[in-house]
């Protein structure tokens, strides 16, 4: 099994690394030409999926016909693998890619919250996975850094609901948040959530913000 993994870790590389195509059956060779921390990356990621993860990928891909496109796809697996820096977020991205190659996510959805994934630090995903089913928080660093990203916003815009709150701030996830800790930081927890049908496409989130009208305040 390891040594699979070894030799599909190297195919990968050969396509972003032109030098290792000539030896991609040597697995020794191929560390001393790349970065070997990235190949550990690669490793760890593809230590974390089915076993006929390979092959889906090609046929998905459609490998046969298309070689480019399969290509394409591999470069940019192999490109956020190796934005990422922090163990926890490599765990939470190979939960990702299990989750996208079993049905649960559409590829442009897939790409999206792989690529916020590059960006986010291990503390504000750890946060986020344990304030998830909050409705409304306070603002705090957590809630700035997680914002940044898209996985929340700010759903007071800059009005109180009543005096003493004038100078408060309230911060709401984003189904893009949402889903980030079902399908990658929680993915696979037992308990925590139901996979039996597929969310709304990122694209067609809802916001819902507090606003004044009238003197009063309601929710949209």
């Amino acid at each position: 099994m390891e040594n699979s993994i070894s030799k599909l870790a190297v195919s990968w590389l050969s396509v972003v690394f032109s030098p290792i195509s000539a030896i991609a059956d040597t697995i020794e060779e191929g560390r001393n030409l790349t970065d070997k921390l990235l190949f550990e990356k690669l490793e760890f990621v593809l230590r974390n999926q089915d076993s006929d993860f390979a092959e889906w990928l090609k046929l998905s891909e459609k490998f046969e016909e298309d070689n480019k496109a399969y290509n394409k796809m591999i470069r940019q697996l192999v490109y956020y693998i190796n934005a990422i820096n922090e163990v926890d977020i490599l765990y939470a991205y190979s939960n990702l890619l299990r989750a996208y190659k079993l049905g649960f996510v559409s590829k442009s959805d897939f790409f999206r919250m792989g690529f916020c994934l590059t960006k986010l630090l291990a503390e504000d995903a750890l946060y986020l996975k344990e304030n998830i089913k909050k409705d409304r928080i306070e603002e705090n660093i957590y809630c700035l850094s997680l914002s940044s990203n898209n996985l929340m916003y700010n759903m007071s815009r800059g009005f109180a609901e009543d005096e003493k709150d004038a100078n408060k701030e309230y911060y709401a996830f984003t189904l893009m948040g949402k889903m980030i800790d079902k399908y990658a930081l929680s993915f696979g927890e037992e308990g925590k959530y139901q996979y039996t049908q597929k969310d709304l496409p990122l694209a067609e989130q809802k916001l819902s913000y507090t606003y004044l009208k009238n003197a009063e305040w309601i929710e949209f």
